[in-house]
């Protein structure tokens, strides 16, 4: 499954006791279409993108488990110019962990949760 969630592009992949993630992050869109486009993999700057997902750079991967314990690990450098930009990649991880909840039907808010096959 994948989901866009303010600048991010988000794909899901849930499997019995986990859910694996990556997130792209969105470098431009078209004004006048739904058109996205993301840094290239590799890319050295701004203007190198691609419409792709399957040729961007990832942003970020990890995984999500049953009892909410999570790990993410950052494959480029997360640059953040503002607060809001600090607040906006919080938001990111906080969707990504109640998203994740639901696709295991566990919800994931306050304690560590018991394993019940």
């Amino acid at each position: 499954m994948t989901v866009e969630f303010e600048e991010y592009q988000i794909c899901f992949e849930k499997f019995l006791a986990w859910v694996n993630i990556k997130v792209y992050e969105i470098a431009t869109r078209e004004i006048d279409s739904e058109k996205l486009y993301y840094n290239k993999k590799g890319y050295t700057g701004s203007g190198d993108w691609v419409e792709t997902i399957d040729e961007a750079e990832i942003f970020m991967s990890g995984y999500i488990k049953w009892d909410g314990c999570c790990e993410f690990k950052f494959l480029d450098v997360g640059h953040f110019c503002r607060y809001d930009h600090l607040q906006s990649f919080a938001d990111l991880l906080v969707f990504i962990h109640t998203e994740a909840g639901r696709m295991m039907d566990t919800p994931l808010e306050g304690e560590f949760k018991e394993w019940t096959p």
